[in-house]
């Protein structure tokens, strides 16, 4: 009798371990997809990576919901329903924030994106080992994710490249433009930055032209500087000349 009771108390032990450790791991879940949704900009965001999210926190609040049973909080249950409720509009939400200008002009922010995207390509890999998300899901979200990771590095080069033409640093501008074009080289295995690469490689030419005509220019100005010069030094030879006559 004693070990029957030793039996059930320690397998109601086991029970209790058991339960805290998956609702610390769904809770981590709702955690994660907040954090994602929250910090990446939506600009960046397709609408199947950004419904993935909301249905890993759907998920992930049903099987809270289903392990406190009569107990769950009313946490729970409004993040479900504010999850249901977004889930109708998310497709809209991205659609307005498109239309919005976003640039990533400082290399914080890019390393932020950067780490925030290299989460987001964990919790798929995730997702897919377990078993929440098919393999041509998995796949297709890896490949976009990494898209973006590499985005967000030709966009920072090309937001200091602008900076740069602004001010008229030609070289300094063809410079960034050069790093950006060759990330975007770099991993063009599949020819997707075709495009890109030719835009990058037209506005290189046409800095390569504003620096030759503004070193073309400066070199005119010194030249006339020393004609400048040499009509002072005649002048000056002239009227010491006439003051020693």
């Amino acid at each position: 009798m004693i070990t029957i009771i030793a039996y059930v108390k320690h397998s109601l032990e086991n029970a209790r371990l058991e339960k805290a450790r998956l609702l610390s791991e769904f809770n981590s879940r709702v955690r994660r997809a907040d954090y994602l949704l929250n910090d990446i900009p939506l600009q960046m965001l397709s609408n199947g990576l950004a419904v993935f999210l909301l249905e890993e926190k759907q998920q992930a609040l049903e099987c809270i919901k289903t392990l406190c049973g009569r107990k769950v909080t009313p946490d729970v249950l409004k993040g479900m329903e504010e999850v249901k409720q977004r889930l109708g509009v998310i497709q809209q939400e991205i659609a307005n924030k498109q239309q919005e200008h976003f640039a990533i002009t400082s290399e914080k922010r890019a390393k932020e994106i950067q780490s925030l995207l290299h989460e987001l390509y964990r919790q798929v890999s995730d997702s897919y080992k377990s078993n929440r998300l098919n393999k041509a899901d998995a796949n297709k979200f890896s490949v976009q994710i990494k898209g973006l990771i590499i985005t967000t590095s030709v966009e920072l080069f090309s937001s200091f490249a602008k900076e740069a033409e602004k001010q008229e640093k030609y070289r300094l501008a063809i410079r960034y433009y050069t790093q950006a074009l060759d990330e975007l080289k770099k991993h063009n295995q599949k020819q997707q930055y075709v495009e890109q690469i030719k835009q990058l490689q037209s506005l290189i030419r046409t800095l390569e032209q504003k620096e030759s005509e503004k070193a073309g220019m400066a070199e005119g100005s010194g030249q006339l500087l020393d004609q400048l010069d040499d009509i002072k030094g005649s002048d000056e030879d002239w009227k010491k000349k006439n003051v020693y006559d």
